[in-house]
């Protein structure tokens, strides 16, 4: 249980129901950092999805009557969230892409002028 049932009333209750009560105390520190090259956990992706898919009027307001209906509306719409995710992180790769393409062009120029320069003197 989560440190919202450190409190005597909690504790009475698992010991009445004859629980075992696992209950975190709130005055526990937090727990040691993460290792290294672990990752945030990721929370909140059920109802991160749901609110995406609450966008599609005809999810929020299910105007099917048939289940089978209803639930191939829900797999087009993550079909084409994921098709919008897709299209958001090819963008951002080409954008990364370019960017170092135009730094390498800038030093071949850059190189070329330092050698015309020193040709001439």
């Amino acid at each position: 249980m989560d440190k919202g049932y450190d409190n005597p009333t909690g504790h009475e209750v698992a010991a009445e129901n004859k629980y075992v009560a696992h209950i975190r105390s709130i005055r526990d520190d937090r727990r040691e950092s993460r290792r290294p090259g672990r990752q945030k956990s990721r929370r909140w992706v059920v109802e991160r999805t749901l609110a995406w898919l609450s966008k599609c009027r005809a999810i929020l307001i299910r105007y099917d009557k048939h289940a089978v209906n209803y639930l191939e509306l829900i797999q087009l719409a993550c079909g084409y969230l994921w098709n919008l995710r897709i299209h958001r992180i090819i963008a951002f790769a080409l954008c990364c892409y370019s960017r170092v393409v135009m730094r390498r062009k800038q030093r071949c120029h850059r190189l070329a002028y330092l050698l015309i320069l020193r040709a001439r003197h």
